[in-house]
């Protein structure tokens, strides 16, 4: 017999995450008819796993048609934004230093992510991994964004405690506009330390990676690095590497502590033994 399709709630509602692609006058553009939507309900084929992590949230969650709605950082109060953390690295070509960039992290929205991030940038975190010494290793599609956060020893993605991955925290900032940092993938609840920086909007990406900050001085690093060390089919042809990393001064925060107390492993203690 012949298998039914899922409810015309879901059906209806369907769009976006869920839903096949295809290039229509060189850009991706979402196709979702009922056909392609019965397909994702079977086991086993591809976008499954997304079918079945957001369908149990109900059909709300199924609701992605609407161009996401940029996220305005600068709309929170003063005691949220001088509580946010922010970020450094210095980065270098062909071990040259040509700049530093920083970064503001929304830990009152995800704090595990931002958690994550802050350790890898200390040199604190439980799983003895840093961003010190890793570089840079690809440019995406179409200049969509560059790429880093290879810590492992033998390359590749690992996350600042013991596991090698943690959970998606949440979808709350769509990448829509330059400068997004965000958390890079292999799929569902897959992150580690790799991360992506935007370069344009990238609402392809909105769903499926976690963008936690954004950059917040040194934009123009980047950009320089991208006009001047070229790239083979994405990959740099000199080493971009981060020289050092570690946390910064929020320029909003009304007492500033002292750098030897903010960068101090107790510092991190408690919120990486309960994440």
């Amino acid at each position: 017999s012949r298998e039914e399709a899922p409810p015309p709630d879901i059906m209806r509602v369907n769009s976006g995450l869920l839903c096949a692609r295809r290039r229509l006058g060189g850009r991706r553009e979402f196709t979702g008819t009922s056909q392609r939507m019965k397909r994702y309900t079977k086991s086993g084929s591809p976008g499954h796993g997304w079918y079945e992590k957001y369908k149990k949230f109900g059909p709300d969650s199924f609701r992605r048609w609407e161009r996401p709605k940029p996220f305005d950082f600068d709309a929170a109060d003063a005691q949220v934004l001088g509580k946010r953390t922010y970020c450094f690295f210095d980065i270098g070509v062909a071990e040259s230093k040509v700049g530093r960039i920083e970064f503001e992290l929304l830990d009152e929205l995800l704090p595990v992510t931002c958690e994550n991030f802050k350790l890898l940038c200390s040199g604190f975190a439980p799983s003895g991994f840093r961003y010190k010494g890793s570089h840079f290793i690809r440019l995406m599609a179409r200049g969509a964004a560059i790429m880093g956060g290879d810590v492992a020893t033998a390359g590749g993605s690992h996350s600042a405690w013991k596991q090698r991955y943690y959970a998606d925290e949440g979808f709350f900032v769509p990448h829509s506009q330059a400068g997004i940092l965000s958390s890079a993938n292999a799929g569902i609840d897959t992150n580690g330390s790799q991360f992506y920086i935007t370069l344009k909007e990238c609402p392809h990406m909105d769903g499926r990676c976690v963008a936690f900050g954004r950059v917040a001085t040194g934009y123009d690093v980047i950009t320089g690095l991208i006009k001047d060390v070229y790239m083979q089919r994405g990959i740099p042809t000199k080493s971009i590497t981060i020289l050092d990393a570690g946390l910064a001064q929020n320029p909003h925060a009304s007492s500033i502590k002292t750098s030897s107390s903010a960068h101090s492993p107790s510092s991190f203690a408690a919120a990486a033994t309960a994440a």
